[in-house]
């Protein structure tokens, strides 16, 4: 603490605990994160973020605001200081967990991240500001289903290997990927600025399968799918800034109600509650100490998470935000004891068909080995929580407005109908959607995909494919029919699944 000292940051007793759980948290779990007095000034950085933006040594950001650096990557904090310094007053002054989605341009990309502000509470006055910043990819939620079947379909890690794309190249790939055609891709870029005829994207796309070795559209998009990059998003379809976006989150799960008789994708606001901590007696000095650092971190987050003997025999230390979801968690271990190691190290799709619900969790796993050789398990449960992206795209970038087609407020949506529809809000093609519902263990053919859309035009009332799409998008965007997810815990290693959540 003496550097701080030196540079005249007044430490509280309360700040220091809190820094001692940090040091212990974020460098075991790996995260993004920093500490801000409340002057803004910066008195803890984790290893993570050095790394993430190429600091060589920390001490360099220590007592110091985030706009007064000259480090290359840090750029994006002197560029938005006047708005940063504003949220930043914003959390200190409401005394509560504000989330804010941050867009920084380097090179050719925009990096992407959901960047969590808590207030660091003492005798009711904010003392400073934890911030955790973690990765965000747009998601693509059909890779849910792939993943939970073990599909090698999903985004992976981005990694571009040897293809050197120009930007128009990277702009009409990202919306490739996402399946749409080339007059829609068209209209995009012209949404964004960009004006392109469907002509030329048909060239660029052309000159893509010869850089990918790809003999068909098809082809082109498995092995840049491979290649990550859907994951990557190409520098100028979204503004450089940080937005707050507390009102434009959702929590995703299985939808197993059938049939759907209504619903709209507008999300209620989601609660997040501070962490009370339950800690269990101990006589072991140095596990007293991993108690004491993972009370003194995560009661001032909103997080689910417990820390365990290896065996998982005793558990140390529990959040409360872990409490509330114990009992369903208690019941999916119970029901996949053959496949379900706690003590795995790693990051897991946890699928939870409870009756009448089905809950995603993405769940991180760290080993913990202290000093005197003892093994700890240090668990982080997050629900699926995430972005609603239209939501933004429409209030935030004001890119386009959301659908106004009039549907049918009478509807019912079968199970089928709702697996159908679902993919076809992700411009998949009906031969495609026959496809992949095949491979997913639920056989349908292209006439039979058909006669579902069909169907489905009837009871909304609607007749033309455009109307169609804007009535998939408000009904099935935000609900994965649960039954295109497999119950149980599957390995994210080497996907990009869990940077879609919040």
């Amino acid at each position: 603490m003496s550097r701080l000292l030196k540079k005249n940051i007044n430490i509280t007793p309360e700040l220091t605990n809190f820094i001692t759980g940090f040091r212990f948290i974020s460098e075991t779990m790996h995260f993004i994160a920093y500490i801000l007095d409340n002057h803004q000034r910066i008195i803890a950085v984790s290893n993570e973020f050095t790394s993430e933006f190429s600091i060589t040594n920390k001490i360099l950001l220590i007592g110091k605001l985030l706009t007064e650096t000259d480090l290359p990557l840090l750029q994006f904090y002197q560029d938005n200081h006047e708005i940063i310094s504003q949220q930043n007053l914003q959390v200190l002054s409401d005394k509560k967990h504000h989330i804010f989605f941050e867009i920084m341009d380097i090179d050719k990309f925009s990096h992407l991240y959901i960047t969590h502000k808590y207030p660091i509470i003492v005798d009711d006055e904010s003392i400073g500001i934890y911030v955790y910043m973690r990765p965000f990819s747009l998601q693509r939620y059909s890779d849910l289903a792939f993943c939970s079947y073990a599909k090698k379909e999903y985004c992976i890690r981005p990694w571009t290997g040897k293809y050197e794309l120009t930007s128009k190249q990277l702009l009409v790939l990202f919306l490739f990927l996402r399946n749409y055609s080339y007059t829609e891709i068209s209209s995009w870029l012209s949404a964004f600025g960009m004006t392109m005829s469907s002509s030329r994207v048909n060239e660029h796309l052309e000159n893509l399968k010869i850089q990918f070795g790809a003999k068909n559209k098809a082809e082109l998009k498995k092995k840049a799918t491979l290649a990550g990059f859907p994951s990557l998003m190409p520098r100028g379809f979204l503004k450089s800034g940080s937005y707050l976006i507390d009102d434009y989150l959702i929590l995703l799960k299985g939808h197993t109600q059938y049939p759907i008789v209504s619903h709209s994708v507008l999300a209620a606001r989601l609660s997040f509650n501070v962490n009370s901590i339950a800690s269990y007696h101990h006589d072991d000095n140095e596990l007293i100490s991993y108690i004491d650092a993972f009370i003194n971190y995560y009661k001032n987050t909103d997080d689910a998470a417990y820390l365990t003997t290896y065996d998982g025999g005793t558990v140390l230390a529990k959040t409360s935000a872990y409490a509330s979801i114990e009992d369903s968690y208690n019941v999916f271990i119970r029901s996949n004891r053959n496949h379900f190691l706690n003590t795995e190290q790693g990051s897991f799709l946890d699928i939870l068909k409870l009756e009448n619900e089905c809950k995603i969790f993405v769940r991180t796993v760290i080993q913990i080995t202290t000093i005197t050789k003892q093994k700890l398990i240090l668990v982080n449960c997050r629900p699926f929580h995430t972005v609603n992206i239209p939501r933004i795209m429409v209030n935030i970038f004001k890119i386009f407005s959301f659908p106004t087609t009039k549907i049918n407020q009478k509807y019912k949506i079968t199970g089928k109908q709702h697996m159908v529809l679902f993919f076809y809000a992700r411009n998949y093609s009906a031969s495609e959607v026959a496809s992949i519902m095949t491979m997913l263990g639920h056989k349908m053919s292209l006439t039979t995909v058909n006669e579902h859309l069909k169907k489905i035009k009837l009871q909304l009332g609607i007749s033309t494919q455009q109307q169609l799409l804007d009535a998939a998008l408000i009904i099935a965007y935000d609900l994965i029919p649960s039954g295109l997810l497999n119950s149980g815990s599957h390995h994210l290693t080497g996907t990009n699944i869990e940077n879609w959540i919040v």
